[in-house]
């Protein structure tokens, strides 16, 4: 629904973060790149397959991530 509004509305703000993965719904990631080619600068995308890899092996326990 965010990225809908957003998309439709064009704000630039709230921003919008999206989570992805390899199991990451392509319903989804087709409307995320609908708001991606406005040009508002959003959403960031962050991939878990890599960040939280990074996360670890920088110390981080699984347990500190973010709860999708």
């Amino acid at each position: 629904m965010v990225l809908r509004v957003s998309r439709d509305l064009e704000l630039i703000d709230p921003k919008v973060n999206l989570r992805i993965s390899s199991q990451t719904d392509l319903e989804l990631l087709c409307l995320a790149s609908e708001l991606t080619r406005k040009g508002l600068g959003f959403p960031q995308y962050s991939n878990d397959e890599v960040v939280i890899p990074a996360l670890l092996a920088h110390g981080y326990d699984l347990e500190d991530r973010v709860i999708m």
